[in-house]
């Protein structure tokens, strides 16, 4: 990422992101693109269940160009980069949920606003009925799994998959099935762009390698987060136990014992890590180790959010990552 100059992007819609209205740079521009129009996006991606979600604005469209893109379910399909460096990479694919155009400017411009979803035709319509024989491995489920969700899978290198020796089978909404066979594995899942990812709860993806520093992008200073998980149940308990026991003044080694356990899951569960500003990454996602090199902060992260934004005549193309360090005992 050191050459991020000459920037290029290639937007296309169309009922399967191969075919339809296609915006472009001037320097790729071809007989069926459409150059010179004004865009911005701005895209949000994370780990959770929940879709990332992209926002388009384009000037001007004519007539024509809106009814191709005011279709149920269209897909977008967007492409970013820089010419000097690693060229066009795909930054977000997703449906369409919202679309709406309204004149700016004193009506001078016609502005649409594009809101779009990664993954959301794959979860909402997709309905499976399983039935795996005995001795099938977890990872042969998710694959199956993402097959019928018309997604690719991407897994984790360190998720391990496990035998059902009994079998397993199921009747639903395919999101339900992974919930069930990537849990039992202590794995998350996520779609990022149209493809079905699992890593381990505090993993990484099989991608890293990527470096932020002055040099290669990093801008201005890293800024600290710190975030609590929530209390569980049997802690609350827990903690209610000891306070009656304080009360009568008496301190045992057992109550002792369990808060140096209570100690311990609170710190095995926060987390910690940086929020950082670069030039715009399109190849980052949620889910891969990111190296921090500043005067502040340097060290291997993982990204659990990142937001993308930019545009044709925009000066900043920027993204903004999340980075995150599970903070364990150490022994």
């Amino acid at each position: 990422m050191g050459k991020q100059f000459r920037r290029q992007y290639r937007l296309l819609f169309g009922k399967s992101a191969e075919t339809g209205l296609l915006l472009t740079s001037e320097d790729l521009s071809t007989d069926k693109g459409i150059t010179g129009l004004h865009m911005t996006f701005t895209i949000e991606k994370d780990t959770t269940k929940e879709t990332n979600k992209s926002e388009i604005k384009i000037w001007n469209l004519s007539d024509e160009s809106l009814d191709l893109v005011q279709k149920e379910d269209t897909m977008l399909d967007l492409s970013v980069g820089y010419r000097d460096d690693i060229g066009l990479v795909r930054i977000f694919i997703g449906s369409l949920i919202t679309c709406h155009t309204k004149l700016e400017n004193d009506g001078k411009d016609v502005v649409t606003t594009i809101k779009c979803s990664d993954g959301k035709l794959a979860i909402r319509d997709s309905i499976v009925s399983q039935a795996f024989p005995p001795g099938t491995n977890s990872l042969t489920i998710i694959r199956g799994l993402a097959q019928s969700m018309g997604l690719a899978a991407d897994i984790a290198a360190d998720v391990q998959g496990t035998t059902y020796d009994n079998g397993y089978s199921f009747i639903g909404y395919a999101k339900d099935s992974l919930d069930v066979v990537c849990g039992a594995l202590g794995a998350t899942w996520s779609v990022q762009n149209n493809m079905l990812q699992v890593i381990m709860r505090n993993g990484v993806t099989r991608k890293q390698g990527i470096v932020f520093s002055a040099e290669t992008g990093l801008i201005g200073r890293p800024e600290r987060i710190i975030r609590s998980s929530k209390k569980t149940n049997n802690l609350a308990e827990g903690e209610k136990e000891d306070k009656i026991i304080d009360a009568s003044g008496i301190i045992t080694p057992e109550i002792k014992r369990k808060r140096k356990q209570k100690a311990k899951k609170r710190r095995k569960t926060s987390q910690a890590g940086w929020r950082i500003e670069t030039l715009l990454a399109p190849t980052v996602n949620p889910g891969d180790a990111v190296r921090i090199e500043s005067g502040v902060v340097s060290g291997w992260f993982k990204v659990e959010r990142v937001k993308h934004t930019g545009g044709v005549y925009i000066t900043d193309w920027k993204s903004e990552i999340d980075c995150i360090e599970v903070m364990l005992d150490e022994e």
